[in-house]
């Protein structure tokens, strides 16, 4: 196995999952013609090229193509099963989060075992929000409490918020708003006091965590807006504020940055870092330029590679992969 890094933010849509869509009458997403699909040799070469020594792959698209009950249950597990296939042939070289039928809960809550138990893939791929409802809301807690109990690994992708249509701006959602759509599921689950009643549940979140670590002293001020008449202590907000930001991990893909991983180093520490690279989604010279800036990061921790490290503690099961 090559010495490198642990991506845990890896985009896998094969072929025969786009067939599989292509035959419910879906022929484009986001308006676009399908992309080619995703190769094993493809992502290999990518890994290779970039001394990526491991990929969790995930496939992010509930949000477009699950409102079909039928759709989700098809195409979740086609992805889960094909995951699995992948890690069998090379356990050194990918791990998956697999994909669930959201917002159908009660098949989610089916899938979950059988991704897990069945097919062993390494955690689970969830959505900041389904149609608007965040996670955190009370209606999701059946999947968070059946996540807490199996001690899971959920990795939190971002979406395309609803109403954006009524904007007049023509950027792509990925620039501004997934970043967005991140700070605002991890303000709800904060509000909704979700790493307290769940803490077994192990966050990864996307993009840096969105806006959530460079506003964290404005989320200090989070039970005084709820709570207008209460008088409470500003550095003990800070502090408390900063335990809760702390108890997720972040990636760093699209964000891979000298300031930005010193602000995650203050706010979160680097303990709670995650190298991530967005493939195939990301431009095709982003990549070896956020691995770089990771690596030449690793002064920040004393010279070790502490995204991979963080990674291992993660997954144990890593480690016989070293």
């Amino acid at each position: 196995m090559i010495d490198g890094l642990i991506d845990v933010h890896h985009h896998a849509r094969p072929a025969a999952f786009f067939e599989a869509l292509a035959q419910t009458g879906r022929t484009s997403m986001a308006g676009r013609p399908f992309p080619p699909g995703w190769t094993e040799a493809g992502a290999l070469a990518m890994m290779d090229e970039n001394d990526i020594a491991m990929a969790l792959l995930s496939a992010p698209d509930a949000d477009l193509l699950y409102r079909d009950r039928a759709v989700a249950l098809r195409l979740s597990r086609l992805l889960n099963d094909l995951f699995g296939s992948c890690m069998q042939r090379r356990p050194d070289r990918f791990g998956a989060f697999a994909s669930l039928p959201m917002p159908h809960l009660d098949a989610s809550l089916d899938e979950v075992a059988h991704a897990l138990d069945v097919v062993g893939l390494d955690g689970v791929m969830l959505s900041t929000s389904y149609d608007g409802t965040y996670l955190g809301d009370a209606s999701l807690d059946p999947l968070l409490a059946e996540l807490d109990r199996r001690g899971a690994l959920a990795f939190v992708h971002p979406v395309s918020p609803m109403g954006r249509e009524l904007l007049k701006l023509e950027n792509s959602p990925a620039l501004l708003e997934y970043a967005f759509d991140t700070t605002r599921c991890i303000v709800n689950l904060i509000r909704r006091d979700v790493p307290t009643r769940y803490p077994g549940i192990r966050f990864i979140f996307s993009h840096a965590g969105g806006a959530a670590p460079y506003l964290a002293e404005r989320l200090a001020m989070l039970r005084s807006f709820l709570q207008p008449d209460q008088t409470q202590d500003v550095p003990e907000n800070r502090d408390a504020m900063l335990r809760l930001l702390r108890s997720f991990s972040y990636d760093t893909a699209l964000s891979a940055s000298t300031p930005v991983l010193e602000l995650l180093r203050d706010t979160v520490g680097l303990d709670r870092v995650l190298f991530g690279t967005d493939y195939p989604q990301a431009p095709e010279n982003v990549i070896p330029a956020c691995a770089d800036a990771v690596r030449g990061a690793a002064s920040l921790a004393g010279g070790t590679d502490f995204t991979s490290a963080n990674a291992r503690r993660l997954l144990p099961r890593l480690e016989a992969h070293r």
